[in-house]
């Protein structure tokens, strides 16, 4: 999809982009709405948006550690990923 990666990183903000808006045009009441749907097998589901929404957010932090752990094994040193080194420590 994205032949160099300054175009893919171009897509991704306006991806992260979008999510933000979303996040920011939701009330509670929308959050709590239940969605049926199936999945990729057929499976019924209901679930309420807000868990869904979580899910797909979660799931890019999977998809986030199969391509450092790809990018470890060919030799790249992808730094820091652990979230709690990243996070500055609090001010008393």
């Amino acid at each position: 999809m994205f032949p160099t990666i300054d175009e893919l990183y171009a897509y991704r903000k306006i991806v992260d982009n979008l999510f933000c808006e979303l996040a920011h045009s939701m009330t509670v009441a929308e959050l709590e709405l239940m969605l049926s749907y199936r999945n990729s097998k057929g499976i019924a589901s209901t679930k309420h948006l807000f868990n869904l929404l979580m899910h797909v957010f979660n799931h890019q932090t999977h998809h986030r550690g199969q391509v450092t752990t790809l990018l470890s094994q060919a030799g790249v040193d992808v730094g820091v990923t652990d979230l709690v080194a990243i996070i500055p420590n609090a001010v008393d």
